[in-house]
């Protein structure tokens, strides 16, 4: 498949090229590719490039050598319907427009694509996905400038990443629910694919702005927690997607859905494994009226423990009122990452933690290029 830049779409003038290109993941109606493009434009046109960098060659037409590197989503339209395509377009343009959020993906165009089958959605390259940090069992290496999550580490060390990435990720679900957004897909990744990237992966690793960043906003709908809406459709994810969901044909639904989809993250986060493995789980649990059974292991603190169990069973209520919104759980995860400094501290035990066991190990890795959160 031969595909061209969208003219360096970043600049204007001047004359481009693709240098690299790469398909790093492919799904059933398209792949991503990793995009490197080199363009000279005149200088006074490269100074209005964002996110671009280069060199000045000793020219006297005044010309800029200005490369970028992003990540290119081809959507096959031969398979998808043009209502799909729209949906995720204004999704886009409403939640990742300008000024944007810093946990929420960035994207820099997007548009059918000259001369092919393929709608293209360009965004920030990013390093990682939410399940390979969560499973990986092996330390990245210096170059790859991502997390690496400590599962085996004492306390307070992996409840300190847990607070953090759920911190970020409700910062961002506040973001777009607050624009009436509900994202209705939210999970670490979709397993199958290879490379850490994939075509509908929803939580990403920036390492430009080393934070966690919500992706992909092809099942998003407008919604808010007042009003519920009807999906004809089962949308979402096997395992992550709220009981709510499952009603195939009358199914209604509020952004509290993503709330459910959060507590699965944060399940899988602190258990190592999904809480559902089908949607018939998800369903029976729904309909038991009982709540989630928590085992968590000793890398937690007891205190860290009862939070834990919990606020997962908070978000895991199968009556969809019951559950927190985006705006408490950032406030409480705000708390709880306070509340673990603070704990670190005043408690000698922890303090010789500190000295002696994990955390001596983490300073060695960040000096290596790997980073905690």
């Amino acid at each position: 498949m031969t595909l061209r830049a969208p003219e360096f779409a970043y600049v204007t003038g001047g004359s481009s090229s693709v240098v690299h290109r790469q398909a790093i993941a492919r799904g059933g109606f398209g792949e991503v590719h990793e995009v490197r493009i080199q363009a000279c434009v005149p200088l006074t046109v490269a100074l209005r490039c964002p996110h671009a960098t280069g060199t000045r060659p000793s020219s006297p037409k005044c010309l800029l050598t200005v490369s970028k590197i992003f990540a290119r989503k081809l959507l096959d339209v031969r398979g998808l319907r043009r209502e799909v395509i729209r949906t995720e377009e204004e999704a886009i343009k409403k939640v990742c427009g300008k000024g944007g959020h810093r946990n929420v993906i960035t994207v820099l165009w997007l548009g059918d694509i000259s001369g092919t089958e393929f709608y293209g959605i360009d965004m920030e390259l990013c390093g990682l996905n939410l399940e390979l940090f969560i499973h990986r069992k092996t330390y990245p290496t210096p170059s790859e400038s991502v997390p690496f999550y400590f599962k085996d580490g004492q306390p307070p060390l992996r409840e300190q990443q847990v607070w953090n990435v759920m911190k970020q990720l409700a910062d961002g679900v506040k973001y777009i629910h607050s624009l009436k957004v509900v994202h209705r897909d939210l999970k670490p990744a979709n397993s199958k694919f290879r490379l850490g990237l994939a075509t509908d992966e929803t939580v990403l690793y920036s390492r430009k702005d080393s934070c966690w960043k919500l992706a992909d906003f092809g099942f998003a709908s407008e919604g808010n927690s007042s009003t519920l809406r009807r999906s004809n459709d089962v949308r979402g994810t096997t395992g992550y997607r709220a009981p709510e969901l499952l009603a195939n044909g009358n199914a209604t639904f509020n952004n509290k859905a993503d709330i459910w989809s959060l507590g699965c993250i944060l399940f899988e986060l602190s258990v190592g494994r999904r809480p559902f493995f089908h949607d018939y789980a998800t369903a029976a649990y729904g309909t038991a009226n009982d709540d989630m059974i928590v085992e968590l292991d000793d890398s937690f603190s007891c205190e860290c423990k009862r939070t834990l169990a919990s606020t997962i069973i908070s978000m895991l209520k199968s009556c969809p009122k019951s559950r927190p919104s985006a705006i408490q759980l950032l406030k409480d995860f705000n708390r709880y990452i306070k509340d673990t400094k603070n704990a670190q501290k005043q408690s000698p035990a922890i303090d010789n933690v500190e000295r002696t066991g994990p955390m001596r190990l983490n300073s060695s890795l960040q000096a290596r290029g790997t980073f905690l959160f």
